[in-house]
């Protein structure tokens, strides 16, 4: 009991310094072309809107959980409109509200952008929310069989190597491959100016084209792990070959780098212990857009952590 009270008391002292830093980041980003409108009712503040939906990624997309916490945004000044759950469902289906989150994950990661050289690439599923129908009550089951990947929302994420802050996320259907995220989101990041020397990934990344692209961008610490049946005779590109001997004669050199690519999956697992293994949103876009949510907390989170 003790433990679990302590556990609790970290969690909200989290939240307390989560919600400082969003309201820092988010005060400091002007919305005003966003705002426009010339007839009709006006919209709501986007800046306000975004607080309210970090908040509800908190307590796991559940407006009825999060109204202590928005009460308190509220008549503490962190939000000037105080959002209807009919308000905040319409704003998880819209475009425009995603386009700003998956920016808000990039922009967390310049906190770090000095000591970012390595970065480590994997997806993770989250499942839809689910009834389980009991003898006299409904519950919610996290363990529960899916036959199909299109009942799951895939998240993609680059992450660094010493910080695990994520460069990069996006949101997709369950039965998106992994190696057509690759390249679209080792480009948005370099694009954004970070200096990237060391790729990890799993065999799910390790494609002809993800090497040759590697290769143009002189990017020479590629460990992407080979499938088992590779052999050099198949590789067509230097490049690739050299890599795919370097793991076979010399694993040991190799795995003083790739055994860093774990901890995403740690980062991974701390996402579905700390909220839900699940997702609560039915439709596909505001699923995608709860799982950014979840990424963006998790940036909050460490850039709080290390200005404390």
């Amino acid at each position: 009991m003790q433990k679990q009270e302590v556990i609790n008391n970290f969690l909200e002292y989290e939240k307390e310094k989560v919600f400082q830093v969003a309201k820092q980041l988010l005060d400091s980003i002007d919305f005003e072309k966003e705002n426009n409108w010339s007839e009709g009712r006006p919209s709501a503040p986007t800046r306000d809107i975004l607080k309210s939906l970090i908040v509800m990624s908190y307590n796991g997309m559940s407006y009825r959980r999060s109204q202590s916490d928005l009460r308190k945004l509220y008549s503490e000044g962190y939000i000037r409109f105080f959002p209807k759950k009919s308000t905040l469902n319409k704003y998880m289906f819209d475009s425009s509200i995603r386009k700003i989150v998956e920016e808000l994950i990039t922009v967390c990661a310049f906190s770090f952008v000095d000591v970012i050289n390595t970065i480590i690439v994997d997806s993770t599923w989250f499942c839809r929310y689910i009834k389980m129908t009991g003898a006299t009550h409904h519950r919610k089951s996290a363990n529960v069989s899916l036959p199909s990947l299109k009942k799951c929302v895939k998240v993609h994420s680059m992450c660094c190597k010493d910080t695990q802050v994520v460069l990069c996320a996006r949101a997709t259907l369950g039965t998106v491959s992994d190696i057509t995220q690759f390249i679209p989101m080792f480009e948005f990041i370099l694009k954004r100016g970070f200096k990237i020397a060391n790729v990890l990934g799993d065999k799910g990344y390790s494609s002809r084209e993800n090497y040759r692209w590697l290769q143009e961008q002189r990017i020479k610490g590629s460990y992407l792990m080979f499938k088992d049946h590779e052999d050099t005779a198949r590789s067509r590109s230097m490049f690739r070959k050299e890599r795919l001997l370097m793991l076979r004669n010399r694993p040991d050199e190799w795995n003083e780098m790739y055994r860093f690519r774990s901890l995403i999956e740690s980062m991974h697992s701390a996402w579905k212990r700390k909220g839900n293994n699940y997702i609560r949103s039915k439709k596909l876009e505001a699923a995608e857009l709860e799982v950014l949510l979840r990424v963006l907390w998790h940036n909050l989170a460490i850039v709080a952590k290390n200005m404390t």
